[in-house]
């Protein structure tokens, strides 16, 4: 059965909800703008969304510290199924409950758009190690194992370590 909010406590969840769902929609955008930066040679506005989106992200942390406040003042949180206790909570009023739904489905969205991200960021690590290593003279794994010609034209079965200075 849920539990029973007065008017005045569904108005304050309802706000409080309302606030995490703008952060949220502002987050996707902000990870939606990363991508097309991550994605794009022009890499000029990274730092810029980066620095906004953890703006954001803070909020959003600081406005679920406010809901979750509320919720223990309510005792909801002190039981060990908390996440069944707030939606029994949530489940009071359409409204409510219609508010988490969008939230919880805003927040699954954001950890994928996050993670599409980080795999491209992490892609370019790797390939960023990879070119310093080669350019370092430091060849290891398949290349490594390539034919290559020396100087005088005949091939090798593994690339000399040279630096980029001695190449």
């Amino acid at each position: 059965m849920p539990l029973m909010l007065s008017e005045q406590q569904q108005q304050h969840f309802s706000q409080l909800l309302q606030r995490e769902i703008e952060l949220a929609r502002a987050l996707t955008i902000a990870l939606e703008i990363e991508y097309k930066a991550l994605s794009s040679p022009d890499t000029t506005g990274l730092v810029s969304i980066v620095a906004e989106k953890q703006d954001i992200i803070n909020a959003l942390e600081a406005a679920g510290k406010q809901r979750e406040t509320q919720l223990t003042a309510l005792g909801v949180l002190e039981g060990s199924n908390t996440a069944h206790e707030i939606q029994r909570v949530f489940n009071s009023t359409r409204q409510l409950s219609d508010d988490w739904d969008e939230l919880l489905q805003l927040a699954a969205q954001c950890q994928e758009k996050n993670r599409i991200n980080g795999s491209i960021v992490e892609l370019g690590v790797r390939h960023s190690i990879n070119a310093l290593e080669i350019l370092r003279g430091n060849v290891t794994g398949d290349a490594a194992t390539i034919n290559l010609y020396d100087h005088s034209g005949h091939t090798s079965n593994a690339a000399e370590k040279r630096s980029i200075a001695q190449a």
